[in-house]
């Protein structure tokens, strides 16, 4: 059965209509459900060998990190399906549902920005090593057992599908599931956001416990000046008085 919310309700809102207790109980569920979810990847990469996996060789620990993080997802959408009793849709947008065409034109943007990223540090590389101004190479690293150009392109697959999942896990926990608890019980969206940037950060932060080997010591920082901006929803259009509504945008 549909939540009945007004036409004009903000994304940060939704939960509003919902008991405020199943909210802060669904809320501290999925974070306590979080770590038992995380727990099988984490053990598995206590047990693997120093030299990792024969096809991920030293990207072990990162890919095995990225499903820790993104065996959360499924875990959390499943909490706020029963505790909140919601679709699960809401989490991704105030119509109740995934906006392809939006997730489309971001990713082309994304994917767009990687591109240029790594055209123009290979010119960077190429004009230092031409001048030679380029530092040498430095023996270790985290290609370990996956020398050259060849085993990076075969980790590289991988990696991009299973970060697919951490990524999307640590939206809609800290964007989805803890910005629209804190949002219910305030008007404007900014002290919600301020939350989640601050949740968002301590989960970086913590390093072992939420992605072992894809924090560093200067993710929390750079964490947190990027949840910020993306904790902020653009201001939705009018729309009809059920959820999901037909055509308001988070």
């Amino acid at each position: 059965m549909p939540m009945l919310l007004p036409a004009d309700t903000p994304y940060h809102r939704i939960t509003r209509e919902i008991p405020w207790w199943r909210t802060l109980l669904t809320l501290f569920a999925v974070l306590i459900g979080a770590q038992f979810a995380m727990l099988p990847a984490v053990l598995v990469s206590a047990r693997v060998a120093p030299e990792g996996l024969p096809i991920l060789g030293g990207f072990t620990a990162l890919a095995l990190s990225f499903v820790a993080v993104g065996c959360v997802l499924p875990v959390a959408l499943l909490i706020v399906r029963r505790g909140e009793g919601r679709s699960v849709g809401t989490l991704s947008s105030v119509t109740g549902r995934l906006r392809w065409g939006w997730l489309c034109f971001c990713a082309f943007l994304a994917v767009a920005s990687v591109i240029g990223a790594v055209v123009g540090s290979a010119v960077v590389l190429t004009f230092l090593s031409v001048t030679g101004s380029a530092p040498p190479p430095s023996g270790g690293g985290s290609s370990a057992g996956l020398e050259g150009l060849g085993g990076r392109l075969t980790v590289l697959p991988i990696l991009l599908c299973l970060i697919l999942g951490q990524a999307a896990a640590e939206e809609y926990v800290s964007r989805g599931i803890v910005l629209q608890a804190v949002g219910r019980f305030t008007r404007s969206a900014w002290p919600a956001i301020a939350v989640q940037a601050l949740v968002f950060t301590a989960l970086h932060g913590i390093g072992d416990s939420w992605a072992p080997s894809a924090c560093s010591a200067w993710a929390s920082p750079s964490a947190g000046s990027r949840c910020v901006p993306a904790g902020w929803k653009p201001p939705s259009p009018s729309t009809s008085s059920t959820t999901p509504p037909s055509r308001s945008r988070p």
